[in-house]
């Protein structure tokens, strides 16, 4: 037990240093950026404790406890991953919203209200980055990194284009399926949306200046 309270004591230190990296060298492919050796040094610490515990033991910990308190130190910690500077979040927003078409207005505004423009963000239902993408959306737009801003913010940007055109334009229904996800947005009618969702719509509308009626 000491050896595993050491182990995320290791990564709680790892994940502080990373998030205190500047935005910058979070898009810099070439020198290894801090949340990429965050990255490594969480496989790192998992593959020591797979070693110490055996294949049976570990999987059963990394269901349970060990996982979890990886996520409760990851998603506490993002409060230390300080938001993009503004040159370079409008740089990444204006290419993202000119390659998709998408009003540009529009994707900084979802990014404000899912990440703070913070690009180490993650959510306690597992969404991660400055668009907060969740892992099937992360597969589907061929994502390596959700921690890198660059392919977020595309991501993030090819997602609502494509919401864009499934719900005919419809910005309420956009915003709730990227919110909620198209599933249960296909199901529902608007008056059913979840509490968080349908206050979700209200306050990008409002940061948009679009009348909510």
């Amino acid at each position: 037990m000491r050896s595993i309270n050491l182990t995320l004591a290791f990564i709680a230190a790892a994940t502080l240093c990373a998030h205190r990296a500047s935005p910058q060298n979070l898009a810099n492919s070439k020198p290894v950026s801090a949340v990429e050796l965050q990255r490594r040094s969480l496989f790192q610490q998992r593959a020591s404790l797979k070693r110490q515990m055996g294949e049976t033991s570990f999987t059963a910990y990394m269901g349970t406890t060990f996982y979890g308190n990886v996520r409760t130190l990851s998603y506490q910690a993002q409060f230390l991953c300080p938001a993009l500077e503004t040159d370079f979040r409008d740089t990444l927003i204006a290419g993202a919203a000119r390659k998709q078409e998408i009003d540009p207005e529009l994707l900084r505004a979802v990014m404000h209200h899912e990440s703070a423009f913070r690009p180490c963000a993650v959510s306690s239902k597992g969404a991660l980055g400055l668009m907060q993408l969740m892992p099937s959306t992360l597969a589907q737009y061929h994502v390596t990194n959700p921690f890198d801003p660059v392919q977020s913010v595309n991501a993030g940007a090819a997602l609502l284009r494509s919401l864009l055109e499934k719900y005919g334009g419809d910005l309420k229904l956009t915003l709730a399926a990227y919110n909620a996800g198209s599933g249960r947005v296909d199901v529902s009618d608007r008056d059913n949306f979840p509490s968080e969702t349908k206050n979700y719509i209200a306050g990008i509308l409002s940061e948009l200046g679009v009348n909510p009626d």
